[in-house]
């Protein structure tokens, strides 16, 4: 009929199909002679090639704090509730990254009663409506830096960060950015769709001013994500972790749909982002996604001897070991070796040298990998995560022994 407005709901699934995409694609010239007009309703799709020039894509907006409020209003009036500006200022705090409205409202119905406002169900409800998007997760860490032993010098910087005239309001974690983003034999499709669109973004992002980027990269067991984790205490903000593995997905164009999905819920969640990529190396990594991370790529290497005493003095309170068990020799070791030799001493019942004898360190192992990645970072200036300088390779001569 003309002049008629057709709405077609889950369009994504009509969108996937080839036919049903030309037979919508079909109806344009007719419809422009009827003045009617298609509105494709979807939660998000890639827009084929065939309907790429004929569509005008509306985004729904997030909801802003004067709706969050009314809605929080309208609520506390169903129950007969009377709460201060101060409360109803945190319950829309607590509401950011929540992407509908219609979501608000449960999560605010479901943490408001005659007895008043429940902010620790409120803040459970948004992480549950959160951790519904693929590849994103609100961390809930305790530790803080004082938990981390050495690595003074990354310790400071994230510190300055969070401590500038415009601190970070939300923790950005990109873990494994290596294994997900390596570029070894050409990148496949879905990685390629990811890849796009974090680095659009995270330039985005770089020329608004408000980001910064650091890089965290070592040998495994050397407490970068202890590191990213603890950040979120030590800034008194949210922490968001993101898994690209999760985020990608054999159909054409959804793993770039999913990428966009957690990067609006981070800019729902804040504006002004400290963002720390942690891998194990950049082999591989394309160069403009490592070029948006300018505040710095760190160093990881193996503890140092005075590392390693801090480390052994920390593991050993937090494990209940008595000062008369003498230590292994520990040259080369990680904090996680450290760790798990502390933790099977003490599930154990073993003394520290008997839980030593069942251990395999990652220096005795990995010998040909150290001295690969140390004279990687030697080659390319990365800073010391220890010192802060430009990194430089133990001489031969000087070199720690490793195992």
């Amino acid at each position: 009929p003309q002049n008629s407005v057709i709405f077609i709901h889950s369009s994504h699934d009509i969108l996937a199909q080839g036919p049903l995409c030309q037979a919508v694609w079909n109806l344009r010239d007719s419809f422009k002679a009827n003045r009617s007009t298609l509105v494709l309703m979807t939660p998000g799709c890639k827009v084929p090639e065939l309907l790429k020039y004929d569509l005008v894509k509306i985004v729904e907006p997030l909801p802003s704090a004067e709706e969050i409020g009314k809605i929080f209003d309208s609520i506390c009036s169903q129950v007969g509730l009377t709460e201060s500006l101060e409360r109803k200022q945190a319950a829309i705090e607590r509401t950011r990254g929540i992407l509908t409205g219609f979501a608000v409202e449960q999560a605010l119905a479901l943490s408001i009663s005659k007895s008043g406002l429940d902010l620790q169900e409120l803040s459970a409800q948004r992480r549950a409506f959160i951790s519904q998007t693929d590849g994103l997760e609100i961390r809930t860490d305790t530790s803080t830096f004082a938990d981390v032993a050495g690595y003074d010098a990354i310790k400071k910087r994230i510190s300055q960060e969070i401590n500038c005239k415009n601190p970070p309001d939300v923790i950005l974690w990109l873990d494994e950015v290596r294994e997900m983003l390596a570029a070894a034999n050409g990148l496949d499709g879905t990685t390629r769709d990811q890849l796009g669109h974090w680095q659009c973004w995270l330039q985005d992002k770089l020329n608004s001013n408000q980001f910064t980027g650091i890089i965290l990269a070592g040998f495994p067991g050397t407490c970068k994500s202890l590191i990213s984790a603890s950040t979120r205490n030590e800034a008194k903000c949210e922490c968001l972790r993101v898994d690209f593995g999760a985020q990608k997905s054999k159909f054409v164009g959804e793993s770039e749909q999913k990428a966009r999905q957690v990067t609006r819920t981070v800019d729902a969640i804040g504006s002004r982002i400290l963002c720390l990529a942690t891998c194990n190396g950049l082999e591989g990594i394309p160069a403009p996604f490592l070029s948006r991370f300018t505040g710095g790529t760190y160093f990881f290497d193996l503890a140092t001897e005075q590392e390693r005493d801090a480390i052994w003095l920390l593991k050993r309170a937090k494990f209940g070991i008595l000062d008369t068990d003498l230590e292994p020799e520990s040259t080369g070791w990680t904090g996680r070796d450290i760790h798990e030799c502390c933790r099977n001493a003490s599930r154990l019942g073993l003394t520290l040298l008997q839980a030593a004898r069942g251990l395999t360190p990652f220096c005795r192992t990995n010998r040909a990998d150290i001295e690969t990645m140390r004279k990687e970072a030697t080659v390319k200036g990365w800073l010391s995560a220890s010192t802060g300088e430009i990194y430089v390779q133990p001489s031969v001569a000087t070199g720690r022994k490793l195992g």
